[in-house]
């Protein structure tokens, strides 16, 4: 029941932050048909492995991609973090960037996006993505000379609280760093499967 939520929220965030250049065949519930397509790159997501569509895939030249290890935790309330703020103004982005918070802001109640700041710099980001009755973390990201000071478990907790106020249980996400989100609360729900296709 979990994973098929989780494919539906992923799917949805998806949909939203897909590049011009990709195109993606999000969680199939058959062998897809491979659309023609201009597209530099197609991929194509499963909640957990699966022999048919590896075959299908690899027959129409795809090849294995990562594993997402999907995980996760109850949303919960907690004290806020004054360095956490929730924005969809973030000058230092770049044109995707500026171009997701736009789909965001075309969007309300749907995506928010939660930025920390040291000094006034950017220190990172997090985005929680509320489809499928769940709420799903999503490019979560600290400044590598600003890690394992609180930062990234400091946006994962203003996420949580914020789904939690709006009334969702649970949360999701696609982990890196899985003793990072272990150590939040976050549990195993076992691992999916990527393909790519790369055109020249």
């Amino acid at each position: 029941m979990l994973l098929g939520l989780i494919a539906r929220n992923q799917a949805s965030w998806l949909t939203l932050t897909g590049r011009p250049d990709e195109l993606l065949i999000p969680f199939p519930d058959d062998l897809p048909a491979i659309p023609e397509t201009d597209a530099r790159t197609v991929g194509c997501w499963a909640v957990a492995p699966n022999p048919r569509l590896d075959a299908h895939l690899r027959e129409h030249g795809f090849c294995r991609g990562w594993q997402p290890h999907w995980m996760s935790a109850p949303a919960e309330v907690s004290a806020p973090d004054p360095s956490v703020t929730e924005t969809l103004e973030v000058p230092e982005y770049d044109d995707h960037g500026q171009r997701l918070l736009g789909l965001a802001r075309e969007r309300p109640q749907t995506s928010f996006h939660f930025v920390a700041r040291e000094d006034g710099a950017l220190a990172g980001h997090v985005w929680l993505h509320v489809a499928a009755g769940v709420g799903g973390i999503y490019d979560m990201f600290v400044v590598e000379s600003l890690r394992r000071r609180g930062i990234g478990s400091a946006l994962a907790r203003a996420a949580s609280g914020k789904a939690a106020a709006l009334g969702i249980e649970t949360l999701i996400l696609n982990a890196e760093g899985e003793d990072f989100w272990t150590a939040l609360g976050y549990r195993s729900l076992g691992y999916g499967q990527t393909w790519w296709l790369h055109r020249r």
